[in-house]
Parts: structure tokens; sequence; C-alpha cells
């Protein structure tokens, strides 16, 4: 990189005119080196994450959600850091279901459900892809 200069603690960076090589990114008319690209991306990642979670705590769609009225279940993956919500034939919700990073479901909310009288409503189930089957019981 020519041009550019060493912001302590941040790697080269280089301003407008300047040469780029291999490793660098351009962003707002800076030019930054991969590592500190790696490290927005990280912080990006966990404000998701952090989304997702509140997300779920409280109940509430994810900011990246859809609505499904034409299957009989919701599938155990689905987009990452999203949610999805079944509904029932009235359009009230049946199950909301929330999906981590890598797609795969973290946690249901179930409104109602055939019940042979053991369910209070609404529950949660948590989702453990180390065990078989991954969705836990109440």
């Amino acid at each position: 990189m020519s041009g550019g200069a060493l912001a302590p603690g941040a790697g080269a960076v280089a301003g407008a005119g300047a040469t780029v090589g291999a490793g660098a990114l351009a962003h707002g008319g800076l030019v930054y080196s991969n590592t500190i690209q790696n490290g927005i991306d990280n912080i990006q990642q966990m404000q998701v994450s952090d989304d997702i979670n509140n997300a779920i705590k409280d109940g509430v769609p994810a900011k990246k959600h859809k609505v499904i009225s034409d299957q009989k279940k919701l599938e155990g993956t689905g987009e990452p850091n999203s949610s999805s919500d079944l509904l029932n034939e009235d359009g009230s919700v049946k199950q909301r279901r929330w999906y981590g990073k890598d797609g795969k479901a973290l946690e249901d909310i179930d409104y109602n459900h055939t019940d042979d009288g053991t369910h209070t409503f609404p529950h949660r189930h948590k989702w453990d892809w180390s065990k078989i089957p991954p969705r836990l019981k109440d």
C-alpha cells in the first residue's frame, strides 16, 4: 500500500487516491486491512446474536420474520437469525420458532395444539442439536 498511514492498534489505513494491495478493504473512502473488517464482522454478528436472543427472551418476532399458513409444521432449519410463525386456520399463531446463526432452530413457543390435558399454553421448547430428537420436551 502506498500513500497510507499506520493507525495505532488498527493496522494500515489508506486515504483517497492510495494504492491498495491484496488483503485490504475499501469502505467510505478509506481502505482497511482485512483484520479490521473481520473485527467489524464479528461485532455485527454479536449484534445479530443479541437481537435473536432478545427476541426469544421477549417472545417477539425477529427482525427477519416470515409467516407460514400453508404448512402443517415449521421446519427445523430456516433462514439464519430469523423467526417464523405457523398460523392456525383462523389466522391466529399456533407456533413461533427462532433460528440461530447456523439456521438451526433454537426455541419454540407453542400457543396451542392437540392436548392430552398435560399442557399449559403458551409453553416453550428449547432445541438441543446434540440430542435425538433435537426438540426438547416441555
